[in-house]
This record gives structure tokens, sequence and C-alpha cells, in this order.
């Protein structure tokens, strides 16, 4: 479980990276979800290897959404 810091009700995205900084996964976060699950796979349906990843979440705002300030470590472990 990734618990969504986003301000107020907004609804958002969060993003996953692997620790080489490659993208993994994106998950829609709705307005009154204050938690969302990672199954531990990436956006083409394939399993992540263990490791450690890092959590984006990304909040409305400008042209492209506004980044929060320090990614989340998360530790996937099978």
């Amino acid at each position: 479980m990734i618990r969504c810091n986003l301000p107020g009700n907004s609804a958002g995205l969060i993003e996953i990276y692997d620790v080489r900084g490659r993208y993994v996964k994106r998950i829609a976060v709705k307005n009154d979800d204050r938690f969302v699950e990672w199954n531990g796979t990436d956006n083409n349906g394939g399993a992540c290897s263990s490791g450690l990843y890092l959590v984006r979440q990304v909040i409305p705002g400008g042209i492209a959404g506004q980044y929060a300030r320090n990614p989340l470590k998360l530790v996937l472990v099978k």
C-alpha cells in the first residue's frame, strides 16, 4: 500500500521508478483515495524484480502537473 498525500480532495498520479531512474508504473489516484495498491507489475503487466523503487506523487496543476517534493522509497519483496 502506498499512502497518498495529495492536497484536499485532489486527484493525481503515483509514478514508480526503479533505482536507475527508469519508469516502471503509473497509478491513477481518485479524489477520495488515501492509499493505493501496487501489485508489483510494470505498465505492460510484467512482474518487477525485488528491490528498491522510488515513488513520486504528481499533483494536478500547471501544464504538466507538479511533483511532490521528495520521492518516497519503497522496497518490493517477493
